[in-house]
């Protein structure tokens, strides 16, 4: 059984930097590489603003309806219907920073496309 080392368990942020290389001195395996981490900084962008998003867009809406819930004297009822609109909101929210990210990275690889063929 092989011990894991530190670097296992810790999350590098070299996926998260710019990739410049010169193309003509990598093989093939390393332009993959390079390419496989775009894809998981991606991915740990996503993921990411997907989670906060979410945590924010809920956490607002309940806090709110229990502010207007005081305010007005209909105890549940309002931060019960929020809840409920939050869930929607929250999926719309993150639909388009999804989508907001994958452009993202699309205009990069065809950057770094370019940068290959030329």
């Amino acid at each position: 059984m092989e011990i894991p080392s530190k670097r296992d368990f810790y999350f590098s942020f070299d996926a998260l930097r710019p990739i410049s290389y010169n193309s003509c001195a990598m093989t093939q395996s390393e332009l993959e590489e390079k390419r496989k981490k775009m894809v998981y900084s991606l991915l740990f962008v996503i993921i990411g603003q997907v989670g906060f998003i979410t945590l924010v867009v809920l956490f607002a809406l309940v806090w709110g309806g229990v502010w207007l819930d005081n305010y007005f004297g209909t105890k549940p009822v309002i931060t019960f219907v929020l809840s409920l609109a939050g869930i929607p909101l929250s999926v719309f929210l993150m639909f388009v920073a999804s989508r907001r990210a994958l452009a993202r990275f699309t205009e990069q690889y065809e950057a770094e496309k370019k940068k290959i063929s030329a």
